[in-house]
C-alpha cells in the first residue's frame, strides 16, 4: 500500500475541529437520549448490574479484589466492571435509567474521538466526518449503546480512539513518551474488553497507509512488525486472562463442543452476514442463533451463509489487493474490518450466538472509511459530480438515522426486545427464554412462561437455563414433581450446574429430607463459593 494520492485537506483550524467534534457527539446522543426512561434487560442485566451484589455495594473494599480477581458474569473485563460499581456508586441500582445514559454519553464521546481518529491519521476533513457519522448513527450500534450490560464496547470505544490517536502522534515522531502514551491508551482498552487484542495487526496496516511509513518514514517492513511485540505482548496477557475468565465460568464449550468445520464455516457466514447488515440493516435481533445448535438437521443453514461469506471474502480481498496503489484506502479498511473481527468471529465458540451487532462496534469503522476516501478520491477526480456523492451519502446516512431511531425503541424493556427478536428470526432458544422470564417474572403468568420455556428447549436442548427456568415455572404452578422431576434431569445433563443443585436442595428441605438438603447445600457452596 502506498499513500493515497487525493488532494489533503487544507489547515483545518481548532475552532472548526472542536465544532464538528461536538456536532457528532450531540446529534449521536440526541439519538440514544431517550435511554434514559429504559428498563434494565433480563438478558444478562441482572448478572453485570442489577442483581449483582457486589457491584450494587459500589465503589468499596471488594471492588478492586473482584473487578481484577473475579469472573464478572464470566467474564475478565475490569475497568468496565468498575465502571458499573462507580454507576451503582452514583446511581445505585434502582433505576437503570442513568446507567443507559452512560452508555449514550460515552458512545457520544466516542462519535467525536472516531472523526478525530481518522482526520489525525489520514489528513483529509470530509471523509472522517462522514465515516465517523457512519459508525456513530448506523443502526448496528443499538446494541452496544441501549443494552447496559455492553458497557464493555463504548468504553473500549473510547482508549481504542485513544490508541489510533496516539499512534498517530508517536508515529509522525517517535519517542519513548509517545509509545509509553500508546501502551498505556491500548492496555486501558484491553481491560475495558478484550476485543482490541489484534489493535497491534492495525497499527501495522494504519502505518502502510494512510501514515506511510514504510515509503516515506524509510522504515522497513520487519521494523514495524517489531515495533508492535510490547504491544502484542499486553494482547497475549489479556487472551489468558480472557480465556481463564470464559473457561471457569463455563461460556467456552457450555453450548457443547461444535466441530471445528462449524465454527469455520459460521465464521464465513458471519463475514457475510456483518456486511450485509452493514448495507441493508434490516430485521437485527438482540440474538441470532448458531445454525449448528438451532438447527442441527438443516445443512443449509450453515453452508449457505458460509459458501457466500467465503466468495464475498476471496473477491473483495483480490479487489482490494488490485487496487492497492490506485486506492489504498480499500485494502486498509478491509483488513482493518476482517483483523478486528478475528477476536469474535467464532473460532473459538464462546456462547451460542452465530454473529452479534455488538461485534461489529469497532470493525465496520473501517468499512466506512474506505468507502469514504474512496468517495472523496473520486470527487476530486470528478469535481462536478460532488453533488451527487454528497447528496447520496447524506440520503444514505439518513436513512440509516431512521432505522437506528426505530431500532432503539425495540431496547425499551424485556418483553419488547424479545417478542421483536422472535419476529426476525426463527427456533430462538434465548429469546424464548428471556420471553418466558418476563411472564414468570414481571407478568407472574406461570403457564404462559412454560409455554416459552419448552420452545426454547425444543429449539436447543441443551440450553440449560430453559431447562432451569421450566421448572420455576412448574413451581410457579404448583406442580412441585414436575419441577422436581426437570430439576434432576438437568442435574443429571450438567452436574455442577449450580442453580439447579441449590433448587433440589431446596424442595427436598421443604419435604423434609434435611440430610439431603443439607449434602447438596454443602455441594452447593463447593461448586461456587
Amino acid at each position: 500500500m502506498t499513500q493515497d494520492q487525493s488532494a489533503p485537506t487544507p489547515p483545518v483550524g481548532t475552532g472548526r475541529l472542536l465544532g464538528l467534534f461536538l456536532a457528532l457527539a450531540v446529534s449521536t446522543f440526541a439519538l440514544y437520549a431517550r435511554v434514559g426512561s429504559f428498563a434494565f434487560l433480563n438478558y444478562d442485566d441482572p448478572s453485570y448490574v442489577s442483581e449483582n451484589p457486589v457491584v450494587a455495594e459500589g465503589l468499596g473494599e471488594r471492588s478492586l479484589e473482584y473487578a481484577f480477581a473475579g469472573e464478572h458474569s464470566t467474564n475478565w473485563h475490569p475497568l468496565t466492571t468498575l465502571s458499573h460499581m462507580l454507576d451503582a456508586e452514583l446511581f445505585g441500582v434502582e433505576d437503570a435509567g442513568p446507567h443507559h445514559l452512560v452508555n449514550a454519553g460515552l458512545h457520544a464521546l466516542n462519535a467525536g474521538l472516531c472523526f478525530l481518529a481518522l482526520f489525525v491519521l489520514g489528513r483529509r476533513l470530509w471523509p472522517a466526518v462522514f465515516a465517523a457519522a457512519l459508525f456513530a448513527l448506523h443502526p448496528l450500534r443499538v446494541e452496544s449503546v441501549a443494552w447496559i450490560s455492553e458497557r464493555k464496547d463504548v468504553l473500549s470505544g473510547v482508549f481504542f480512539f485513544l490508541t489510533l490517536l496516539a499512534w498517530a502522534h508517536y508515529a509522525r515522531k517517535p519517542s519513548v513518551a509517545r509509545y509509553v502514551a500508546v501502551a498505556l491508551a491500548l492496555a486501558l482498552g484491553l481491560l475495558a474488553k478484550q476485543m482490541l487484542l489484534t489493535v497491534p495487526f492495525l497499527l501495522v496496516v494504519l502505518d502502510l497507509w494512510p501514515l506511510g511509513r514504510l515509503r516515506e518514514g524509510g522504515k522497513s517492513l520487519g521494523g514495524l512488525l517489531l515495533a508492535q511485540l510490547p504491544l502484542v505482548a499486553l494482547s497475549a496477557v489479556a487472551v489468558v486472562l480472557m480465556f481463564q475468565a470464559q473457561a471457569g465460568g463455563g461460556t467456552i464449550g457450555s453450548t457443547g463442543a461444535l466441530p471445528i468445520v462449524d465454527r469455520m464455516a459460521n465464521a464465513f457466514g458471519a463475514v457475510f452476514a456483518y456486511v450485509k447488515l452493514s448495507i441493508a440493516p434490516f430485521g437485527l435481533a438482540a440474538f441470532y442463533p448458531h445454525p449448528s445448535l438451532a438447527f442441527p438437521d438443516d445443512a443449509a443453514r450453515l453452508w449457505i451463509p458460509a459458501g457466500l461469506g467465503l466468495v464475498l471474502v476471496l473477491a473483495l480481498s483480490a479487489l482490494a489487493w488490485r487496487r492497492r496503489a490506485s486506492d489504498p484506502a480499500l485494502l486498509a479498511g478491509w483488513c482493518w474490518f476482517l483483523g478486528m473481527l478475528v477476536p469474535v468471529i467464532g473460532l473459538v465458540q464462546i456462547g451460542s450466538q452465530a454473529y452479534a451487532d455488538r461485534y461489529t462496534y469497532l470493525p465496520t469503522i473501517g468499512l466506512g472509511w474506505a468507502v469514504c476516501v474512496a468517495a472523496a478520491g473520486w470527487i476530486d477526480r470528478r469535481p462536478e459530480k460532488k453533488g451527487i456523492v454528497v447528496g447520496a451519502g447524506t440520503l444514505v446516512l439518513g436513512l440509516f438515522v431512521g432505522s437506528a431511531w426505530r431500532q432503539v425503541g425495540y431496547w425499551s424493556d424485556s418483553g419488547t426486545l424479545n417478542r421483536r427478536t422472535l419476529e426476525v428470526t426463527e427456533r430462538n432458544f434465548v429469546a424464548h427464554n428471556n420471553l418466558g422470564l418476563v411472564y414468570l417474572e414481571e407478568e407472574f403468568d406461570p403457564i404462559r412462561a412454560e409455554a416459552e420455556f419448552l420452545q426454547a428447549i425444543e429449539a436447543n436442548p441443551h440450553f440449560r437455563e430453559a431447562v432451569f427456568n421450566l421448572a420455576e415455572a412448574f413451581r410457579g404452578q404448583d406442580r412441585p414433581q414436575d419441577a422436581q422431576t426437570t430439576l434432576e434431569r438437568l442435574v443429571a445433563m450438567d452436574p455442577n450446574f449450580t442453580p439447579a443443585v441449590l433448587r433440589l436442595a431446596m424442595i427436598q428441605r421443604t419435604r423434609g429430607d434435611l440430610e439431603t438438603a443439607f449434602r447438596e447445600l454443602a455441594r452447593v457452596v463447593e461448586l461456587d463459593p
